[in-house]
């Protein structure tokens, strides 16, 4: 038995020593011989602790040889101390147990460590003495080579030679610097001498550095190994290396560089569901709820701790990022704050500010990219560039309030629709034609979309509908956009609602301020009208009639294709489609696209007659640009679609009996059949007067190409009338009739209806003009 003296391990961490079991063979005869006598198995040595002065003791290892069959070898053994053991006044011993007294083997102990700073030295020197060092055995402190200064010198061939230090705290500036001699003189003989090191107290041991060879197809250097090479340390040499680190788990390199897998590249988080939570490396103080109110759409991250408020994103690829994205609300739980959020006493800036920071050494030091004082008592969108040197691989962005103020104090926040990415080098091209494709990177937001089927459309699709509080919102990434480039897309609003709903409708508006202010795609341009245009210095007048780029129910499943030429060039633009808050619970007012594209445009756009999905093909997606490629609607064919595989009616007559609309009227909106505002020879007539939505009766494709014209009869309100039949006096009270041999992208002109010649009804006989005879012309 061997026990210590009372010891104060309260900041101890592992016990080291060297032993060696059965010092001596007792046996004379030859290994293996009849006449050995079987060799008794070592009884093992228990190694125990005590913390009352030797009245019970706590076991912490059992001490047996490792290799049965050949005991006499001496083993290191480094043993992690207990909790339970470390106070004070704590106490260890070596215990062989005996059940009558006698023991059938020996064992010695040397080289006992106890105790080992558990946090480490800071640093550790030593000029060729034995001060210091936890371990030396084989070693002499003298002067060697002639040399006028001592060292620790190893002579010998027989047991262990090594120098061990104690544990040391490493940073990343920390080196290793030391003078070798291996030989005096030149020799024949060649050895090594290895250097390493342990993060587990010497348990396991590395190799401080590993040779980087011509034969490694990973190296771009190269350089040998830690090793010391007797031939190459005659005399004496001075050594520096600059000590390795211990990689955090996923990452590897000279400098923990180097992620094992690929990181994310961009981030989103909308704190809707548990998913989100994976993003994040640290959310203290800050949970998701519904308590500020909406601040972008559903739950958002409310930060009210009382002691610390801070988000911190997990690691990500950011060297090819561009901002960093979100909406804020500040103060929503401040004394005083009303509906509107704006508080009374709420704590403006000072350590209350909100610093917005980026890292690029995983939290080492912080860049501050943005400081945010509560001033913002109701939703407001923060865009933040990320400059380039914070553009790095393996980046974190945090949002931290240095004092929160407490809870009530006017200092919580909140924050959603985080996003962190985007490219600085943005795609040319987008395309959207099935779910998996509308996510992120290249969609920011989605806001109140459920995938379902819609309006008899046989595949699924994100189907939108907007709450009484928020809206319902498909937002793009930023893209490039060239003079040639387009945006084509299908939609369909309010597939059963009435003629005279109030169904709010979606709008396409584009940004290139990173979404701090929108415009139409398209604004509305009539005849004879002087319009301001957002993208001209002066105003002009329409040469043709477009209608701006918002779309009224009921419309089912419809094709627009907007040049935007007008916007071009430009390398940040996004787009959204967006629908205002509704309070219609029948969900009426729901919408949904299909088939969407930009960039450049494909041949003739189709002929409006099929989509335009990309170069990249239905899995495009951005990453493939070039013309587009077009996916023909039923019953055409063609690289453009320009070839008919079923022919279209040849003309249509309507007199509209029956009491409803018959199939070859595509769409009709703001419309209804019945006795119109009278005057008319055979009602009911096709009659034309919500006051919410365009008035629009649309054909379906028919085959002009042996037709020679155009014949109905038509009244604009009445002379007699009142309320929706009120007499016009305005040329915006005209009606258009226009044509259009593209499916709808582009119309012409046939007849302004002048409201002065219609007041009574007026039959109308058009010609058709050569441009307007081919196999599939649209009216309306």
């Amino acid at each position: 038995m061997l026990v210590t003296q009372d010891l104060n391990l309260s900041q101890g961490s592992v016990v080291q020593f060297f032993i060696r079991f059965g010092c001596q063979e007792r046996e004379t005869a030859p290994p293996y011989s009849p006449h050995r006598t079987p060799r008794t198995p070592h009884s093992p040595i228990l190694l125990q602790y005590s913390t009352n002065g030797g009245i019970s003791w706590g076991l912490m290892a059992e001490l047996t040889p490792p290799n049965p069959h050949a005991p006499h070898t001496t083993h290191h053994y480094t043993l992690k101390l207990p909790d339970l053991s470390k106070t004070n006044s704590s106490r260890l011993r070596w215990y062989q147990p005996s059940h009558d007294g006698t023991f059938t083997s020996q064992w010695a102990i040397d080289q006992i460590g106890i105790g080992s700073n558990s946090e480490g030295l800071s640093s550790f020197t030593n000029l060729g003495t034995s001060d210091g060092w936890l371990y030396i055995p084989g070693s002499l402190v003298q002067q060697v080579c002639q040399q006028e200064y001592t060292s620790v010198h190893f002579n010998g061939n027989d047991g262990y030679r090594m120098a061990e230090t104690p544990d040391i705290q490493m940073t990343q500036h920390t080196y290793i610097q030391y003078t070798a001699s291996l030989a005096c003189k030149e020799s024949n003989v060649c050895f090594k001498v290895r250097l390493e090191y342990s993060l587990d107290h010497g348990s396991t041991w590395n190799e401080v550095r590993s040779a980087c060879l011509p034969s490694d197809p990973t190296c771009t250097e190269y350089w040998p190994s830690s090793d010391l090479v007797s031939d190459l340390f005659v005399g004496s040499g001075r050594v520096t290396i600059p000590l390795p680190r211990k990689c955090y788990q996923g990452w590897t390199g000279e400098h923990c560089q180097v992620p094992l897998s690929p990181l994310p590249t961009f981030l989103v988080s909308d704190f809707e569901d548990e998913d989100d939570w994976q993003h994040w490396h640290r959310v203290v103080g800050c949970h998701a709820n519904q308590e500020c109110g909406v601040i972008a759409a559903g739950r958002s991250l409310q930060c009210d701790g009382t002691c610390s408020r801070y988000l911190e994103t997990q690691d990500l690829d950011l060297r090819d990022a561009l901002f960093v994205q979100f909406d804020l609300r500040t103060g929503c739980q401040a004394v005083g704050a009303g509906a509107g959020g704006a508080s009374g006493g709420a704590i403006v800036g000072g350590d209350n500010t909100i610093l917005l920071q980026a890292s690029c050494n995983a939290g080492i030091t912080w860049n501050t990219l943005k400081k945010l004082i509560h001033i913002h008592h109701t939703p407001t969108y923060v865009w933040v560039e990320i400059p380039n040197d914070l553009r790095c691989n393996g980046g974190r962005v945090r949002w931290w309030q240095p004092s929160g103020g407490g809870a009530g104090a006017g200092g919580d926040w909140g924050v959603d629709a985080v996003v962190v990415g985007g490219r600085v080098e943005p795609t040319h091209t987008l395309t959207y034609t099935h779910t998996h494709q509308l996510r992120p990177p290249l969609w920011l937001r989605r806001y109140n979309a459920l995938i379902d089927q819609y309006c008899d459309h046989s595949e699924d699709l994100y189907v939108m509908m907007s709450t009484p509080s928020e809206p319902s919102l498909l937002q793009t990434t930023d893209i490039q956009i060239g003079v040639t480039s387009i945006v084509s897309f299908i939609i369909s609003i309010g597939c059963d609602a009435d003629w005279d709903n109030a169904v709010p409708p979606v709008r396409l508006q584009y940004t290139t301020d990173f979404g701090y202010t929108w415009l139409l795609v398209r604004d509305s341009c009539l005849s004879g009208n002087t319009v301001s245009s957002p993208t001209a210095t002066t105003n002009h007048s329409c040469q043709h009639s477009t209608e701006p780029s918002v779309y009224y129910a009921p419309l089912r499943w419809q094709r627009f294709v907007y040049s935007l030429k007008h916007i071009a060039p430009s390398k940040y633009v996004r787009f959204r489609w967006i629908q205002s808050p509704s309070s219609d619970v029948l969900g009426r007012h729901r919408w949904a696209l299909r088939d969407v594209y930009i960039g450049p445009p494909c041949p003739r756009h189709c002929l409006g007659r099929g989509s335009c999905i990309g170069a990249g093909g239905e899995e495009g997606g951005g990453a493939v640009e070039g013309e587009g490629v077009c996916r023909c609607d039923e019953g055409y064919t063609g690289s453009y679609c320009q070839h008919l595989t079923v022919d279209n009616v040849p003309y249509i007559r309507d007199q509209f009996t029956g009491g409803e609309f018959k199939p070859h009227f595509a769409q009709v909106q703001g419309g209804l059949l019945s006795g119109g505002c009278g005057g008319m020879e055979e009602p009911p007539a096709a009659t034309f007067q919500s006051p919410r939505t365009p008035r629009t009766l649309l054909t379906r494709p028919i085959d002009t190409r042996s037709a020679k014209f155009v014949h109905f009869t038509a009244q604009i309100g009445s002379v007699f009338g009142s309320g929706v039949c009120f007499s016009p006096t305005h040329r915006l009270h005209n009606v258009l009739l226009q044509y259009s041999v593209n499916g709808g992208i582009d119309w012409e002109l046939l007849r302004e209806l002048d409201y002065n010649l219609y007041k009574f009804p007026n039959k109308e006989y058009i010609l058709l003009p050569h441009t307007a005879m081919t196999p599939a012309t649209v009216f309306r």
